[in-house]
């Protein structure tokens, strides 16, 4: 994974430098590409394991609960809270608006995009899942809280996750929504004593499931319409005819693509609502070769975690981090990768490719011991 990510960064830099028609906009967005995948996966794969695992999914799980009211005040008042500071406090245009589904607003807080709220909800509550897993044990065992007596009562009543969840609803959208089924099914494998079995009969589901979604796509995407066309089904058009209209440009992009700013926009077609396909329009072909070797990478690493972990804590945050993964790849088939979500991501390749079984046993350091092991400094070593 290390050689992947390092080549997936590079083909990224090389594509900026060399295909913006802009070359200063090109080395700016190489720099950004370094600082929000590289970084990301540095500290995910060398500073958080073993002796930071819970203070870390403390902090990840109390700040996205931090975004509920600013998710209530744009469900009630429909419209996001930073566009309306921008115009009455600082007295800015912003083209950035809420998008609506259903008669109600698509909550999207302080992502870009309601679907990029959506994963990182649905990524949030699968974390968390591996919390509650803890908490329950140490009830169980009569063991003293690790997670404080606060968190340990939260976690008993399930509201954290419960939040999430109803969160990551609140976004509407559908791709994360429908993954999240997806990721709950992975999650009942520490549930059975034959894990390995559990867990070829969990991806069996969910392979079949996603074949059957294709399927469905395929046939929906194929009818010719006579009339007015659902939202659902205008979506999924649209998506179809991105596969179709961006050949081209495919073609022409070659190994290293056209960069994120330069290549030509099919009309009518400006979003580009699948990152494979964005990944290969802005990177070409050995990016998007390099982006399918990390998704592969990413799940095989936590399958083999599940079939190998004896450790029950252990297991079961792998089996965290394998379904929150899963919805992150379902879904941004069709959706773009992009902001915060993307730091999250690779963040999570880094943090899959350090566990290692009993890993927890050790976690009864202090966190200023933990301090003392200059972890960041022997990266650089």
């Amino acid at each position: 994974m290390d050689i992947w990510v390092a080549l997936y960064v590079l083909s990224f830099i090389l594509s900026e430098v060399t295909r913006e028609r802009i070359t200063k906009d090109g080395m700016l967005i190489a720099v950004s590409g370094i600082t929000g995948m590289a970084l990301p996966y540095i500290v995910g794969r060398r500073l958080i394991e073993p002796e930071l695992r819970l203070p870390t999914l403390k902090r990840w799980v109390f700040l996205m609960l931090m975004l509920l009211p600013l998710g209530l005040f744009e469900f009630r008042m429909g419209q996001s809270l930073f566009v309306m500071m921008a115009g009455r406090v600082l007295g800015l245009d912003t083209p950035w608006s809420v998008q609506m589904r259903n008669g109600h607003v698509r909550v999207a807080m302080s992502f870009s995009d309601a679907e990029l709220a959506g994963i990182a909800f649905a990524m949030a509550f699968f974390l968390n899942s591996s919390l509650h897993s803890i908490s329950l044990a140490d009830l169980r065992s009569g063991a003293l809280p690790r997670l404080g007596a606060f968190w340990q009562r939260l976690e008993k009543s399930r509201l954290p996750g419960a939040l999430l969840l109803m969160t990551l609803l609140a976004t509407e959208s559908r791709g994360p929504i429908a993954a999240t089924i997806f990721g709950l099914v992975i999650l009942q494998i520490p549930k059975f004593r034959n894990v390995r079995l559990a867990a070829i009969l969990a991806l069996l589901l969910s392979l079949g499931g996603l074949l059957g979604a294709y399927s469905y796509f395929q046939h929906s995407t194929s009818l010719q319409s006579t009339g007015d066309v659902s939202e659902e089904q205008a979506s999924a058009n649209y998506r179809r005819a991105l596969l179709e209209n961006y050949k081209p440009v495919l073609e022409e992009g070659g190994w290293l693509g056209w960069g994120v700013l330069s290549y030509p926009v099919f009309p009518g077609q400006k979003s580009i609502d699948n990152d494979f396909l964005l990944v290969q329009i802005t990177q070409g072909r050995l990016g998007l070769a390099l982006w399918l070797l990390i998704c592969a990478e990413s799940l095989w690493r936590l399958m083999t975690c599940a079939w190998k972990f004896k450790n029950r804590e252990d297991l079961s945050f792998a089996i965290a981090l394998l379904a929150a993964l899963i919805t992150m790849w379902i879904t941004i088939a069709t959706v773009f990768l992009g902001g915060q979500v993307a730091a999250i991501s690779f963040l999570l390749f880094g943090w899959s490719q350090s566990l290692r079984d009993g890993a927890n046993l050790q976690q009864r350091q202090s966190f200023g011991e933990s301090l003392s092991n200059f972890k960041f400094k022997r990266t650089f070593q």
